[in-house]
This record gives C-alpha cells, sequence and structure tokens, in this order.
C-alpha cells in the first residue's frame, strides 16, 4: 500500500479484522465451497482481504443458529440485554480509529465521514440499551421459563 498511515497494517487491534464468518460463536470457513472473494480499495485497487464464499448450507447453519440463540437471548432479563448492548456500544468506541479505517479502506470514505458513522452506530446500541431498560410496570419471576408476569399500578376511583 502506498500509504502505511492508511492501512490494515496500521490497527491497533487486529483482531477487529476477521476473514471468515461467524455462525454460533464460532468463526468458521465455508463448508464446501473452496470460492473466495477480495475486497478491494475502491481508492487503491489494492486486495485488503480475500474471504471465503460462504454458500446456502452455511446460510442454513447461521440462520439455525440464530434461531437457537433467540430461544436464549428472549429469556434474557432487560438489565442483562441492557448492559450487553452497553459494552458493545462501548467496544465501538473504544476501537472507533480502527473501524472508521477499516470502513474507509473498504468503503472509500473519508476518515472522518468512518469516525461519525462509528460513534452514530454506537449511539443506536446505547439507545436501543435504554429501551431495553423500559419495562414498565414491575416484572414478577415467573415458575414458567416461557412466561413473564408484569404488574402495573394504577389508581382506583
Amino acid at each position: 500500500m502506498s500509504n502505511s498511515k492508511h492501512s490494515l497494517d496500521s490497527l491497533k487491534n487486529s483482531s477487529l479484522l476477521r476473514k471468515q464468518g461467524l455462525i454460533n460463536g464460532n468463526w468458521v470457513s465455508a463448508s464446501a465451497s473452496p470460492s473466495t472473494f477480495d475486497v478491494v480499495n475502491p481508492a487503491t485497487l489494492d486486495v485488503l482481504a480475500t474471504l471465503p464464499e460462504m454458500n446456502s448450507a452455511d446460510t442454513k447453519l447461521a440462520v439455525d443458529a440464530a434461531h437457537g440463540a433467540f430461544k436464549t437471548w428472549k429469556k434474557t432479563t432487560a438489565r442483562s440485554r441492557a448492559r450487553m448492548l452497553r459494552k458493545w456500544s462501548d467496544l465501538m468506541l473504544a476501537n472507533q480509529e480502527d473501524l472508521a479505517l477499516i470502513l474507509t479502506l473498504e468503503n472509500g470514505k473519508t476518515l472522518t465521514e468512518a469516525k461519525g458513522e462509528v460513534v452514530y452506530g454506537a449511539s443506536f446500541l446505547e439507545w436501543f440499551a435504554t429501551q431495553a431498560e423500559m419495562t414498565h410496570g414491575e416484572t414478577v419471576p415467573s415458575s414458567n421459563p416461557n412466561q413473564r408476569i408484569v404488574t402495573f399500578k394504577q389508581p382506583i376511583g
């Protein structure tokens, strides 16, 4: 690359750039297809990464894993969900420089615009975290894990 200041080599946290797919919490290569595709920097036409071309079987694995994860996620308390979303937002902001550099190199946008996009994305996670905590009424534990009991206090008379 012509400018090492703006290259993937300058990432402080190189683990932010993965060359695999995330399925069921694991980084995986394409299961059956040896095909790959290049991610190209539109400004320099340099190849940033070569990624596996996932196929329909890989997609099905990912969808099935997401469906299974939802069964657990829906049982997670509002407070736990909010904590996870805030942690994600905090991690985005902590890695803002690297995430912005990756966006710049793969999309050709300015670094300033990419930094703004990272902050903007993190703000959505923070907002969703506040929404997760906005349960109206009091949530009472239930003996049935598929049931949630909510009480509302309303004035009478």
